[in-house]
């Protein structure tokens, strides 16, 4: 078993995220912020100097990712161009252009929401890709990771409420030697 995220808390006021480039987002009280990066399907590994950017974790969003056009180019420094179309669906009650792509969850230091444990990122591979919300959309306001894309990755979430406090790991794997 691996964690990804380990006590990672859930804040009950309204705190910013700070990106690399010095620009801040507003994330509100109870939302569910993760770290994460896109990368092509195809990358084994994510290079140390991909960008990482706030996500929120929407356990009523029913697909993997969305994200806007322009938080892709500017969070990212990628454009959709750079990925295989996939499809279009309805995300939003608007249809929305899907690539495929993976999405990178970056660990966490144990309690902590904005710095990053020593660990290398745990790639979700989507195989129905992201979905990338074309100008001049203003949603979502942050990317939001569903449900779906943990579902495909056979994790584990747990989520202590009392504490305000979310972790996710891989599932155990039990051996039988014989």
């Amino acid at each position: 078993m691996s964690t990804i995220l380990d006590r990672l808390p859930i804040l009950r006021h309204p705190q910013a995220a700070s990106l690399a480039d010095g620009s801040v987002v507003p994330v509100l009280p109870y939302q569910i912020v993760l770290w994460a990066s896109v990368a092509h399907p195809a990358a084994e590994t994510l290079s140390p100097n991909t960008p990482r950017f706030p996500v929120v974790l929407d356990p009523g969003f029913n697909h993997n990712f969305l994200i806007r056009e322009e938080q892709l180019q500017v969070w990212a420094d990628l454009r959709p161009d750079q990925f295989r179309f996939r499809e279009y669906r309805r995300a939003r009650g608007q249809p929305v252009p899907w690539y495929h792509a993976n999405v990178w969850l970056h660990p966490n230091e144990p309690g902590e929401r904005d710095r990053f444990a020593n660990r290398p990122p745990f790639c979700l591979q989507l195989r129905t890709g992201i979905g990338i919300t074309p100008r001049p959309s203003t949603t979502p306001r942050l990317p939001l990771l569903g449900l779906r894309a943990l579902f495909a990755a056979g994790l584990q979430l747990s989520l202590d409420c009392r504490r305000g406090l979310l972790s996710l790991r891989t599932p155990r794997r039990f051996w039988i030697f014989g």
